[in-house]
């Protein structure tokens, strides 16, 4: 299952929450589905540089695997490594914390291995 944008989840019961109790309440629900269903879930959040841990820390404390994705070439154009992209593994339940170097195929909306054609 994925959801393609956490932010706009909304609880059942918002009055009085905060931003973060609401991002905690959807990232519980979802972490509650996924065993429910025993099924995996994927949810896209759209983060600061901060990274994880800011405003939206249920997504680092819920998520069993939190991925964030870098790329130099959207800070410096000219980049040397242009049309890479890392995908740094910063929270990993299933082993260590890693960064895995990609081509993004960003007109295909995907990223390949960097070995692949």
């Amino acid at each position: 299952m994925a959801v393609d944008y956490l932010q706009p989840v909304e609880p059942e019961q918002r009055s009085g929450m905060t931003r973060e109790q609401v991002v905690a309440s959807a990232c519980r629900g979802l972490k509650n589905l996924a065993v429910e269903l025993d099924c995996h879930v994927i949810a896209l959040a759209q983060l600061n540089d901060d990274g994880l841990m800011r405003e939206p820390g249920a997504i680092g404390n819920d998520a069993s695997v939190a991925i964030k994705v870098e790329r130099p070439d959207m800070e410096e154009p000219e980049s040397p490594r242009a049309g890479e992209a890392g995908l740094v593994i910063e929270k990993n339940g299933f082993g260590p914390p890693t960064t895995v170097t990609v081509a993004g195929h960003l007109h295909h909306s995907r990223f390949a291995d960097m070995n692949q054609p």
